[in-house]
Protein backbone atom coordinates (compact mmCIF):
# COMPACT_ATOMS: atom_id res chain seq x y z
CA UNK A 1 0.00 0.00 0.00
CA UNK A 2 2.62 2.16 0.89
CA UNK A 3 4.21 1.88 -2.68
CA UNK A 4 0.70 2.84 -4.23
CA UNK A 5 0.90 6.59 -2.21
CA UNK A 6 4.32 6.79 -3.51
CA UNK A 7 3.37 6.14 -6.88
CA UNK A 8 0.36 8.34 -6.96
CA UNK A 9 2.09 11.01 -5.13
CA UNK A 10 4.51 11.00 -7.78
CA UNK A 11 1.94 10.94 -10.27
CA UNK A 12 0.26 13.90 -8.74
CA UNK A 13 3.34 15.81 -9.08
CA UNK A 14 4.13 15.53 -12.54
CA UNK A 15 0.80 16.02 -12.95
CA UNK A 16 1.02 19.46 -11.45
CA UNK A 17 4.29 19.80 -12.97
CA UNK A 18 2.75 19.15 -16.52
CA UNK A 19 -0.26 21.51 -15.93
CA UNK A 20 2.03 24.21 -15.52
CA UNK A 21 3.85 24.04 -17.99
CA UNK A 22 1.11 25.48 -20.26
CA UNK A 23 0.97 28.35 -20.73
CA UNK A 24 -1.81 30.66 -21.96
CA UNK A 25 -2.27 33.53 -24.48
CA UNK A 26 -4.79 35.51 -25.95
CA UNK A 27 -5.21 38.42 -28.76
CA UNK A 28 -7.79 40.77 -30.18
CA UNK A 29 -9.21 40.88 -33.72
CA UNK A 30 -10.65 43.85 -35.02
CA UNK A 31 -13.58 43.84 -37.16
CA UNK A 32 -14.32 46.72 -39.47
CA UNK A 33 -16.45 47.95 -42.27
CA UNK A 34 -17.14 50.90 -43.77
CA UNK A 35 -20.61 52.68 -45.51
CA UNK A 36 -19.96 55.05 -48.35
CA UNK A 37 -22.53 57.99 -49.17
CA UNK A 38 -24.62 57.26 -51.58
CA UNK A 39 -28.26 58.26 -52.98
CA UNK A 40 -29.84 55.54 -55.86
CA UNK A 41 -33.25 56.14 -57.71
CA UNK A 42 -34.87 53.15 -59.13
CA UNK A 43 -37.94 51.74 -60.39
CA UNK A 44 -37.72 54.38 -63.20
CA UNK A 45 -40.10 53.88 -66.64
CA UNK A 46 -41.40 55.77 -69.17
CA UNK A 47 -44.48 58.61 -68.96
CA UNK A 48 -46.62 57.40 -71.66
CA UNK A 49 -48.94 59.52 -72.51
CA UNK A 50 -50.33 57.25 -75.08
CA UNK A 51 -52.56 57.90 -78.03
CA UNK A 52 -53.09 61.83 -78.57
CA UNK A 53 -56.33 62.82 -80.06
CA UNK A 54 -56.05 65.48 -82.58
CA UNK A 55 -59.84 65.74 -82.66
CA UNK A 56 -60.20 67.31 -79.68
CA UNK A 57 -56.78 67.91 -78.67
CA UNK A 58 -57.75 67.47 -74.91
CA UNK A 59 -54.80 68.12 -72.48
CA UNK A 60 -53.07 64.51 -71.45
CA UNK A 61 -52.39 66.08 -68.03
CA UNK A 62 -51.36 64.55 -65.03
CA UNK A 63 -50.02 61.77 -66.76
CA UNK A 64 -47.64 60.06 -63.47
CA UNK A 65 -45.13 57.88 -62.75
CA UNK A 66 -45.02 56.88 -59.38
CA UNK A 67 -43.35 53.91 -58.83
CA UNK A 68 -40.12 55.89 -58.58
CA UNK A 69 -37.83 55.11 -55.15
CA UNK A 70 -35.39 57.11 -53.64
CA UNK A 71 -32.97 55.91 -51.33
CA UNK A 72 -29.87 58.12 -49.60
CA UNK A 73 -26.96 57.08 -46.79
CA UNK A 74 -28.66 57.92 -43.39
CA UNK A 75 -27.84 61.43 -42.51
CA UNK A 76 -27.44 62.27 -46.34
CA UNK A 77 -29.51 64.88 -48.32
CA UNK A 78 -29.92 64.64 -52.07
CA UNK A 79 -31.68 66.71 -54.68
CA UNK A 80 -32.78 65.13 -57.88
CA UNK A 81 -32.65 67.08 -61.16
CA UNK A 82 -34.45 66.51 -64.75
CA UNK A 83 -32.13 68.06 -67.68
CA UNK A 84 -33.81 69.31 -70.49
CA UNK A 85 -34.23 65.86 -72.72
CA UNK A 86 -32.62 65.37 -76.25
CA UNK A 87 -35.22 67.59 -78.08
CA UNK A 88 -35.40 71.07 -75.87
CA UNK A 89 -35.69 73.94 -77.93
CA UNK A 90 -36.43 77.64 -76.93
CA UNK A 91 -37.82 77.29 -73.33
CA UNK A 92 -39.57 73.69 -73.93
CA UNK A 93 -38.89 70.47 -73.36
CA UNK A 94 -40.22 68.14 -76.81
CA UNK A 95 -41.06 64.99 -77.79
CA UNK A 96 -39.87 64.74 -81.20
CA UNK A 97 -41.34 62.56 -84.01
CA UNK A 98 -39.21 59.23 -84.57
CA UNK A 99 -39.22 59.55 -88.65
CA UNK A 100 -39.19 63.80 -89.17
CA UNK A 101 -38.87 67.28 -87.12
CA UNK A 102 -42.31 67.63 -85.70
CA UNK A 103 -42.45 68.54 -81.88
CA UNK A 104 -45.06 68.36 -79.22
CA UNK A 105 -44.15 70.50 -76.44
CA UNK A 106 -44.53 68.72 -73.06
CA UNK A 107 -43.69 69.19 -69.01
CA UNK A 108 -42.21 67.19 -66.10
CA UNK A 109 -42.87 68.16 -62.50
CA UNK A 110 -42.03 65.72 -59.27
CA UNK A 111 -45.35 65.86 -57.32
CA UNK A 112 -43.81 64.74 -54.47
CA UNK A 113 -41.11 66.40 -52.55
CA UNK A 114 -36.85 65.18 -54.03
CA UNK A 115 -35.09 66.93 -51.33
CA UNK A 116 -34.14 66.09 -48.03
CA UNK A 117 -31.97 63.79 -45.36
CA UNK A 118 -31.66 60.40 -45.56
CA UNK A 119 -33.91 57.92 -43.55
CA UNK A 120 -32.83 58.34 -39.90
CA UNK A 121 -34.05 55.13 -38.37
CA UNK A 122 -33.78 52.41 -41.46
CA UNK A 123 -33.21 52.33 -44.82
CA UNK A 124 -36.53 52.04 -46.46
CA UNK A 125 -37.19 53.47 -49.20
CA UNK A 126 -38.87 56.94 -50.12
CA UNK A 127 -41.72 57.18 -53.09
CA UNK A 128 -41.27 59.75 -55.62
CA UNK A 129 -44.22 60.34 -58.38
CA UNK A 130 -43.07 62.63 -61.82
CA UNK A 131 -46.26 63.61 -63.26
CA UNK A 132 -45.92 64.74 -67.40
CA UNK A 133 -48.39 67.33 -68.89
CA UNK A 134 -49.22 67.83 -72.75
CA UNK A 135 -51.03 71.16 -72.92
CA UNK A 136 -54.16 71.53 -75.06
CA UNK A 137 -53.84 71.50 -78.67
CA UNK A 138 -49.95 72.12 -78.55
CA UNK A 139 -49.93 68.81 -81.02
CA UNK A 140 -52.91 69.91 -83.54
CA UNK A 141 -50.47 70.74 -86.37
CA UNK A 142 -48.15 67.81 -85.88
CA UNK A 143 -47.54 64.70 -87.97
CA UNK A 144 -48.90 61.19 -87.19
CA UNK A 145 -46.35 58.65 -85.64
CA UNK A 146 -44.45 57.56 -82.82
CA UNK A 147 -42.77 60.59 -80.82
CA UNK A 148 -40.26 60.28 -77.85
CA UNK A 149 -37.94 62.41 -75.99
CA UNK A 150 -35.26 61.40 -73.20
CA UNK A 151 -34.18 63.33 -70.17
CA UNK A 152 -31.65 62.42 -67.72
CA UNK A 153 -32.14 62.80 -64.14
CA UNK A 154 -29.54 63.67 -61.71
CA UNK A 155 -28.75 63.03 -57.92
CA UNK A 156 -27.12 65.68 -56.20
CA UNK A 157 -26.00 64.80 -52.65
Amino acid sequence: MKRFMVVLAAMALVIAMVGGAFAETTTTVKSTASIANACQLGGIGAIAFGDLDQVTGAAKADVAATGYTLWCTKGYSAAISINNGSNYSGSTRNLKNTTNTDLIPYALAWTTPVEGDGKSTDIATSKVALKGTIADGTYADVSAGAYEDTVTITISY
